[in-house]
């Protein structure tokens, strides 16, 4: 069932009975489009990122919206790892004070996406950089244990030639997602029957 509310979420304005098999992106904005057919003042529809991709922007585009710029749209991830947010000034900071939003800061970008004209707004929370620096760096704790666990096996493995130590090693990486080996020093040994390895 698709449901507008007013703001508060109080107050049901539009309510639609949809097919259990369709996707929110395919039916957003024909939804947004007939609600505003029925209903008619001034209103900015929120929505979360299923709204955002070109077709139901094209539709949408007579309409004021608030969504957000889901991070699979490869301007939205440029923006996000090269834009340097600006120092917040004197007089921001008493505004973000009032509104109780002292530990954010936020950059504007006028972006053209879909053949549409829009504002992105992008956000940094200290808060939640703090909380993702401390759960990356539990992140590279365990992968590091779990890289020497790697390590000690493959030097206890003997292999052939250095090929198959190469092969092992290229295996190994793949289970790591943070961290990479990158090279192992091979050294031949031999068995009393001459036969040589690499270790």
């Amino acid at each position: 069932m698709d449901l507008i509310t007013s703001q508060d979420g109080d107050i049901p304005l539009f309510v639609r009975v949809g097919d259990g098999n369709e996707s929110d992106k395919a039916v957003f904005g024909k939804v947004l489009v007939e609600f505003k057919k029925q209903i008619k003042f001034d209103s900015i529809m929120v929505c979360d990122s299923a709204l955002y991709d070109q077709e139901n922007l094209q539709l949408i585009q007579h309409l004021k919206w608030i969504t957000r710029v889901p991070m699979t749209i490869k301007k939205a991830k440029e923006l996000v790892q090269n834009i340097e947010v600006e120092e917040v000034k004197d007089e921001d900071k008493e505004k973000r004070s009032d509104l109780n939003l002292e530990s954010y800061t936020w950059k504007e970008e006028i972006v053209t996406y879909g053949g549409i004209k829009q504002t992105w707004l992008i956000v940094l929370s200290e808060k939640r950089q703090k909380s993702d620096l401390e759960k990356l760096e539990k992140q590279l704790f365990q992968e590091e244990k779990k890289s020497q666990k790697f390590l000690k096996e493959i030097q206890s493995e003997e292999f052939e030639h250095p090929q198959a130590a190469r092969y092992k090693l290229k295996a190994i990486n793949k289970k790591l997602r943070l961290l990479e080996i990158k090279e192992v020093e091979l050294i031949e040994t031999y068995s009393k029957k001459r036969k040589r390895f690499i270790k």
